[in-house]
């Protein structure tokens, strides 16, 4: 997988207006045509029992607050492109979940959103979010921004 370098988590920003017109919505019949602006439009407002606070760049803790008692947990998402000749998925409905599996092992975090209404067999883009209770580990992880990260002989290659 190739990881997207910039990209912004748009369902940690705080929710905004209504949009004014349709076309601003991000959803055309039934397909999420603007992942942003749908994100903005339909799963913020679902969230509002979860607050996200940003701690730093691309990590937030995330609070239940309908279940105060399960504490505190950081979250951060990546966004990626796959490589079918490389054995990965042909698209964002065919995720690598070997791979994914080995990233989860290394730095010791667990997948928390499979962001379903964006990853479609249309896209080429993935995305998940990882949590884990230590910011530090979600800070480790984000080191593979911007790299090109695969399986070769069952190992992870980090390039």
């Amino acid at each position: 997988m190739k990881l997207i370098k910039d990209y912004r988590a748009m369902k940690y920003v705080t929710f905004n207006n209504e949009p004014r017109d349709k076309k601003k919505t991000g959803v055309s019949d039934k397909a999420v045509t603007d992942p942003a602006a749908w994100i903005k439009r339909v799963a913020l407002p679902a969230r509002r029992d979860v607050m996200f606070e940003m701690t730093e760049e691309g990590i937030y803790k995330k609070t239940d607050l309908k279940n105060p008692e399960k504490g505190e947990t950081y979250v951060t998402s990546l966004f990626f492109v796959q490589e079918p000749e490389l054995g990965e998925g042909k698209n964002a409905t065919e995720l690598s979940t070997t791979l994914i599996d080995t990233l989860t092992k290394k730095f010791d975090c667990t997948v928390s959103d499979v962001f379903p209404a964006l990853n479609e067999a249309d896209s080429n883009v993935c995305y998940r979010e990882f949590e884990n209770k230590d910011p530090e580990k979600l800070k480790e992880l984000r080191t593979i921004i911007g790299k090109h990260v695969f399986l070769k002989d069952g190992e992870l290659v980090i390039e």
